[in-house]
């Protein structure tokens, strides 16, 4: 198409040239010599029309020869439609044998899939016994070591009631004797002091009656009694002061030791109570691991469950996907086997038929180059003719140019348009 084309715009610029060159022709011929070189135009124009001639000739035989190899073509491509047909049947043939074979094996899986089922099911029976008595016997074991432990720990918090009972009851001694004691001390440090109060009063009565009975009896021995009494007083307020400060550091003394003894006694119960929140603390500890035991101790029976079970499963679950293994495996052969034939057949059939084929596309690119051939001479005789009517042309060229060009584009379309549907048609792909 594209070809016809191009020979269409060919000759639409020779009739442009045709009109073009009849103004230079009318100007050549009234020039001096014009209808000399006007002569030798037209001996020029005769032989290139004789070519024209000889070439549509061979044009016309190969148009002929193109016609007679495309009628083989038909009968080739009829003779391939049958091939093509054939094996249409033959592959429905082996499919339907294939969907037979299909609903066979079909047929007996599920017979063998029920049987597998029952088996499956049986064995899962079994297994659920034997799970159930494997967990009865670690439930009684659990529970037994449940028991065992928790009689260990009540026996060890027993224990420790009583350490905290009998710290408790020192605790309470303790403080038993510090309040005696210090009622004890304050007892005797308040009758030391009433006697130096009583033993000092004394001796002032005695030291008055004295001085008293000295006066009555000697005037003069007055100042040596005052003098004495004076010692005697001084003597007595020295003994007093040396006593009040001897029971003043007692006193002191006993406070720091009543002070002493109350600081050890609130950091023993300071101790004491910090010895029970850790044995609290201790308790808290002991029944939070208590709880956590026993809750692994029912994840862990929990988890040996599951774990026997999926086993069991697991198991089941092998031994039919082996078997199922070992079925599908035999029918992947069969179909293997079969798939094997059909191959072999279609490998016959296409050895066969495929010498042809190339053989016919051979021809098909034979033709082809032919009419590369054809259109390329057609182009350089197109192009010749062009170049010689440049110069110039004549007056019966004009005049000739529809005789010309009407067998020209006749020939053009008897060659091209049967040729291209037989290419659109045939062309190998």
């Amino acid at each position: 198409m594209n070809k016809l084309l191009e020979l269409k715009a060919a000759n639409e610029r020779l009739e442009n040239y045709a009109r073009s060159l009849e103004y230079h022709i009318s100007q050549l011929v009234a020039l001096p010599g014009g209808r000399r070189s006007l002569g030798y135009m037209l001996e020029s124009q005769r032989e290139l029309e004789t070519s024209l001639e000889e070439k549509s000739e061979e044009l016309r035989s190969a148009m002929v020869e193109l016609e007679e190899r495309s009628g083989e073509l038909k009968e080739k491509r009829v003779e391939i439609e049958e091939l093509k047909d054939a094996g249409v049947r033959e592959q429905r043939r082996v499919y339907e044998e294939l969907e037979a074979a299909k609903k066979g094996y079909q047929k007996s899986y599920e017979c063998e899939m029920n049987r597998l089922r029952e088996e499956y099911r049986r064995r899962l029976e079994v297994d659920k016994q034997e799970i159930m008595r494997e967990f009865d016997r670690l439930r009684c074991h659990l529970e037994s070591e449940y028991d065992s432990r928790r009689v260990r720990e009540k026996n060890d918090i027993d224990q420790l009631k009583k350490k905290l009972d009998g710290e408790r009851e020192d605790l309470r001694q303790l403080k038993t004797e510090y309040e005696t004691r210090k009622k004890e001390l304050e007892s005797t440090t308040n009758r030391r002091i009433e006697q130096i109060q009583l033993q000092a009063e004394e001796s002032r009565l005695q030291a008055e009656e004295d001085l008293i009975n000295m006066k009555l009896d000697h005037r003069k021995e007055i100042d040596d009694v005052r003098d004495n009494y004076d010692k005697l007083i001084a003597k007595m307020n020295e003994t007093s002061n040396s006593t009040v400060a001897q029971l003043t550091s007692e006193i002191t003394l006993l406070n720091k030791q009543g002070m002493t003894l109350t600081e050890n006694l609130s950091r023993q119960v300071d101790i004491l109570n910090h010895e029970k929140e850790h044995l609290n603390q201790e308790l808290q500890s002991l029944n939070e691991k208590h709880n956590i035991f026993i809750k692994t101790l029912n994840q862990t029976q929990v988890k040996q469950l599951q774990t026997l079970y999926e086993l069991s499963r697991t198991k089941s679950e092998i031994e039919y996907w082996k078997t199922q293994h070992e079925y599908e495996t035999s029918n992947v052969k069969r179909l293997n086997n079969n798939l094997q034939s059909i191959e072999h057949k279609y490998e016959s059939l296409r050895s066969s038929t495929l010498p042809e084929l190339q053989q016919q596309l051979e021809n098909i690119s034979e033709i082809n180059n032919v009419l590369k051939h054809k259109n390329l001479e057609l182009q350089k005789y197109n192009e010749l003719y062009i170049a010689t009517l440049k110069p110039a042309i004549t007056i019966a060229l004009c005049q000739r140019a529809d005789t010309i060009n009407k067998p020209i584009k006749k020939l053009i379309d008897n060659i091209t348009t049967p040729i291209g549907q037989r290419l659109v048609h045939h062309s190998p792909k």
